[in-house]
């Protein structure tokens, strides 16, 4: 099967990304309500060149790596997390790998220029405060709970069935660690203490 006609992705190249959308009753089509940013999705094949896997990836994703969305396109969730899992397949040995690199990346982003100005100014407890606010900046169709004090903080999120995973979840986690470094945040430690179909409930500690 080619590219230009594969619906599902090769399971031996991108053994997570199948799993994922198999899972799915629509694939990559399935809540088509959920969308995000698509300069979240771009940080990630700018970063990680997909296209000599083309052949092994859905028709679909190929279009998106081909002629990529503008940074400030609203996209399907699944998809971006489509592509977070095929990079995870193909550069990680794991998810938690790709979460540093993600930690990593916004950190970047975050002492750039750009935001390090904005970034002087802000503590960890003001980032929070104005935390779903920005949440709802890159994400719609889902929902972002949170709880904080100036040394903690408890976010769930709540979405369709199976939507998120593991991998999925740790990524968006590791952001959250990354603009609270950025804020000044010491020693973060954050797990996942729940994780279900519709549910993922994060706690994050620092000194």
């Amino acid at each position: 099967m080619s590219a230009a006609h594969r619906d599902t992705p090769d399971p031996a190249r991108f053994p997570g990304l199948a799993r994922y959308l198999a899972q799915l009753d629509d694939g990559l089509a399935a809540y088509p309500e959920c969308t995000c940013k698509a300069s979240l999705y771009r940080s990630w094949i700018d970063a990680h060149d997909l296209s000599r896997d083309r052949d092994g990836l859905p028709s679909a994703m190929v279009e998106l790596i081909d002629m990529p969305e503008p940074v400030n396109a609203w996209m399907p969730s699944v998809f971006y997390n489509a592509f977070c899992l095929a990079v995870i397949d193909r550069f990680y040995k794991d998810g938690a790998a790709a979460a540093r690199w993600n930690h990593a990346s916004r950190l970047e982003m975050f002492r750039s220029p750009l935001y390090r100005v904005l970034m002087v100014v802000m503590s960890p407890a003001r980032i929070l405060s104005g935390a779903r606010r920005r949440w709802e900046n890159f994400h719609r169709g889902f929902d972002f709970e949170l709880e904080h004090t100036d040394t903690s903080a408890d976010f769930s999120l709540l979405y369709p069935p199976r939507l998120h995973n593991v991998d999925t979840i740790g990524i968006i986690v590791s952001g959250v660690c990354a603009a609270l470094t950025a804020a000044g945040a010491k020693d973060i430690r954050w797990r996942v203490p729940e994780l279900t179909e519709t549910r993922a409930r994060a706690e994050a500690r620092w000194g």
